[in-house]
């Protein structure tokens, strides 16, 4: 699906994000609530095609800028890189993802989904998002430039949360430095 398709289909299910699009590259910006009770996060979505030919995604959480970690725990669960905060959101190598589908109605939903159980986790100190744990596998496949994360999928015994509340934009009176800009 071209970056405009994907550009549209975002703004008409979230009007107050913000978006740049090329022919190349989609750079969705807004701001999640997984439940009304939660926090409001901004998130980061980069979506572009690679020298290789190859669509590939990025999600962010730009804030806050250090996510909470829960009590003892040293990384955040589920996530590519803990210092750029880019969350893990599907296992790609199980083609649960891939450039025909919409990314209003799965990674979006996915990311709120997403920050939903990281509350939980800085609660409970578990992750119940579900997933696999390939930590024994990832220096192998790291050699072989290969990306690996825990599956987060919705399932009978893990509903998605589709109860996602847009804000008015990033535009609300911080400074949120850019570490996702290098992508």
């Amino acid at each position: 699906m071209t970056t405009r398709m994907q550009a549209i289909a975002l703004r008409n299910a979230y009007p107050d994000c913000r978006i740049n699009v090329t022919d190349k590259k989609l750079v969705w910006e807004s701001n999640l609530q997984p439940t009304p009770l939660s926090k409001k996060y901004a998130v980061k979505i980069v979506y572009r095609l690679h020298n290789d030919g190859e669509w590939k995604l990025k999600t962010f959480i730009k804030h806050p800028y250090h996510l909470q970690r829960a009590a003892g725990k040293m990384s955040l669960p589920h996530v590519y890189d803990n210092n750029r905060q880019e969350i893990c959101l599907y296992d790609p190598q199980e083609n649960e993802w891939n450039p025909s589908m919409y990314i209003s109605s799965t990674i979006v939903p996915w990311t709120a989904e997403w920050l939903y159980y990281y509350e939980d986790w800085v609660v409970t100190g578990f992750w119940y998002g579900g997933g696999h744990h390939p930590q024994r596998r990832i220096k192998s496949n790291l050699q072989n430039n290969q990306r690996l994360c825990d599956i987060m999928t919705p399932t009978e015994t893990n509903p998605p949360i589709w109860g996602i509340q847009n804000s008015t934009g990033l535009s609300v009176g911080f400074d949120i430095p850019d570490i996702t800009n290098n992508f």
